[in-house]
């Protein structure tokens, strides 16, 4: 004969001490005509066991895993809608730093010129600095000082100098200067050179008016002094004489020694 457990209702097999279903002792069957009132107390108290639905196997008591609740899953929304928010307020942060620190560099842009600058004294007192430019420039002489003709005179000078020197070293060896331009060239470059200086020396405004003069002076005599060889030249190399022109030559370096001279003391 079948027996149930006298609990749930569950099919018990032969021998079996617990029902698997709900757990409950397997007792011996109860007589009809027996009280079950003397019976019941027992059977030891039972948590409420589930029922078992047909086809689902029965987890022991200290097996059963409880399915996870909807608490983790709102934990972690929990935690991202947190990280969301703060994401958001970090942005909004630093755009309002942004904005303010945008609104604060304008305003100091707008302040500083107002103090810092004064329009109506610097026009006043722009007449002032133009009238001591003007007092300083009255005062100052205006024009070259004209050294670098001063040095110029010299480096002709000495250049004339050089070449008589070497005429003379020519002629003791030649009697005539037939078939030799080499002199004649360099005595005629001389001669463009001095045309120059004087022409931009007429040109220049010099401090000194006598100064001026006195070198152009200078600057004429050279070229007398340059031009006497380089007709002493030609003429002997088209079967003349060179005396004439060296002679003027000649009276030219004297003329040149005693001006220059008395430039010197006076410059």
């Amino acid at each position: 004969m079948a027996n149930y457990c006298s609990r749930c209702g569950a099919l018990l097999k032969a021998g079996q001490k617990f029902c698997t279903n709900c757990g409950a002792v397997v007792g011996p069957a109860i007589p009809k005509n027996q009280d079950k009132t003397q019976i019941l107390p027992h059977i030891p108290p039972q948590q409420p066991q589930p029922i078992r639905l047909q086809g689902q196997s029965y987890a022991p008591k200290n097996q059963m895993r409880y399915p996870s609740t909807g608490h983790d899953r709102s934990n972690k929304q929990n935690v991202i809608i947190g990280l969301l928010v703060g994401i958001i307020i970090l942005l909004i942060g630093g755009f309002g730093f942004y904005v303010y620190s945008s609104s604060h560099q304008e305003a100091q842009e707008q302040t500083e010129p107002v103090a810092s600058s004064s329009p109506s004294k610097t026009v006043e007192e722009q007449p002032s600095q133009t009238q001591s430019t003007t007092t300083t420039t009255a005062s100052t002489p205006v024009g070259s000082d004209l050294m670098n003709f001063v040095q110029e005179k010299n480096a002709v000078d000495g250049e004339i100098a050089n070449l008589a020197s070497n005429i003379n070293g020519y002629l003791s060896n030649h009697a005539i200067f037939r078939g030799n331009s080499y002199y004649s060239d360099q005595a005629k470059g001389l001669q463009v050179r001095l045309q120059r200086d004087m022409q931009e020396l007429k040109n220049t405004q010099a401090m000194d008016e006598g100064k001026k003069q006195a070198i152009l002076n200078l600057f004429q005599i050279e070229y007398r002094r340059v031009s006497g060889l380089y007709n002493g030249i030609m003429s002997s190399r088209q079967g003349g004489s060179y005396q004439p022109g060296f002679a003027d030559g000649t009276n030219a370096s004297y003329d040149f020694d005693a001006a220059n001279a008395d430039f010197k003391s006076k410059y």
